[in-house]
């Protein structure tokens, strides 16, 4: 599990620096789009296409990383008050659901982006369409492996509690034990 855990880690972390050089790619895309349009009082054609290919991909490359650092809204003012044990259960329960939503919407992703890919499908500017799909699959399938993984460690927390075993073997010492 170790193996594994050092894999997603790396990998997420790998899309989160790939995620913010896209971010300066599409700062520096639209401020040569207003330059251009300021100085030739043109725009560029695609542009806009472009700004919205990188600005899906650095939304879903960046899923995992932050699903894997904890950094999602969660909503705790119901839960925080319940026995611990009960908490987990539903943690559990919580994320096998959305692990649910993430394989329907992953395998769809990979189906959409190969349709496109094969049919040739473009976007108004003449984009390849399977492009952003792509993007937009990898980027779930990440967050599908985290949580996959999460769920494992979940189990395993709970039937480690019951054999000796504690947050911090099963999470790892960088991460906080959550309340």
């Amino acid at each position: 599990m170790k193996i594994l855990t050092s894999f997603i880690n790396v990998v997420s972390s790998i899309s989160a620096v790939l995620s913010g050089i896209l971010i300066v790619g599409l700062t520096l895309i639209i401020t040569f789009g207003v330059a251009a349009r300021y100085v030739a009082n043109k725009s560029i054609e695609g542009l806009f296409d472009i700004a919205g290919i990188l600005l899906a991909a650095v939304i879903f490359l960046g899923l995992a990383y932050a699903f894997n650092r904890r950094a999602h809204i969660r909503m705790e003012l119901v839960t925080r008050h319940l026995p611990r044990r009960l908490q987990t259960w539903l943690r559990l329960v919580t994320y096998l659901i959305g692990l649910g939503f993430l394989v329907v919407f992953t395998s769809q992703g990979w189906t959409f982006a190969l349709r496109s890919y094969h049919e040739n499908a473009r976007t108004f500017t003449d984009l390849p369409l399977y492009i952003p799909l792509l993007v937009m699959a990898i980027g779930l399938s990440l967050l599908g492996m985290i949580v996959l993984l999460t769920v494992c460690r979940y189990i395993w927390l709970m039937v480690g509690r019951e054999e000796g075993g504690n947050f911090s073997e099963v999470f790892g010492k960088g991460d906080r034990e959550e309340t």
